[in-house]
């Protein structure tokens, strides 16, 4: 195409910035960007998506950010997909408090927030050990149906491996409430917290 004297188009140039980070290519990634506002064309939301992307799955965070605050100070307006992105790329680093702070960010734009950000962000929370703002959230997801059976397969599976059934009973309970059906791994998950607790006459009821 440049051979020929003709210039890209910005459809074209979002693909390829696309193409290089799904291939995890970020200096490419990065070098067809370049080129893109060196012809005139300004950075779109999706190509600062695509490169926050690139940035997370690398684990460098502070380049993400820092291209987030960028954008926004350019005009351009985060939409699902960015955030999205983002708080995935929080938790995955273990940034939980910058996370919550993108997730409640969302809410104020306008943007609900999907089952994925939630069961994203509650798995982060658990995975820090931060059970207290996991439950706080969950209850919050819960009320207002937003929770799915995976959001209850996370929290059922964390406290069965920390041995607290109890806690167990209460989410299966607020589950069948709520009218969320339980999938074979709730089962899965519940009978292997009795039977490490020992409780094999409620293991085998619950298997039954």
């Amino acid at each position: 195409m440049k051979e020929m004297g003709w210039v890209p188009s910005e459809c074209t140039f979002t693909s390829v910035v696309g193409a290089c980070v799904k291939q995890g290519n970020m200096v490419e990634a990065l070098r067809v960007k370049d080129k893109m506002v060196g012809s005139g064309k300004a950075m779109n939301l999706v190509v600062a998506t695509s490169l926050m992307k690139g940035y997370c799955v690398l684990g460098n965070l502070d380049s993400a950010l820092d291209l987030f605050s960028k954008i926004s100070e350019d005009g351009l307006v985060p939409n699902k997909v960015t955030y999205s992105v983002l708080i995935e790329g929080c938790c995955n680093n273990g940034n939980m408090e910058k996370a919550y702070e993108l997730f409640n960010q969302m809410k104020v734009m306008g943007i609900p927030p999907s089952v994925f950000n939630v069961n994203t962000l509650i798995r982060g929370f658990l995975k820090a050990q931060l059970w207290e703002e996991a439950n706080k959230l969950f209850d919050e997801v819960a009320e207002c149906g937003v929770a799915n059976v995976f959001t209850y397969n996370i929290l059922i599976s964390w406290l069965c491996k920390e041995g607290k059934v109890n806690e167990v009973c209460s989410i299966w309970d607020k589950m069948v409430s709520k009218g969320v059906l339980p999938s074979v791994v709730s089962y899965n998950n519940l009978i292997l917290g009795h039977c490490r607790n020992g409780n094999m006459d409620i293991a085998s009821s619950v298997f039954s």
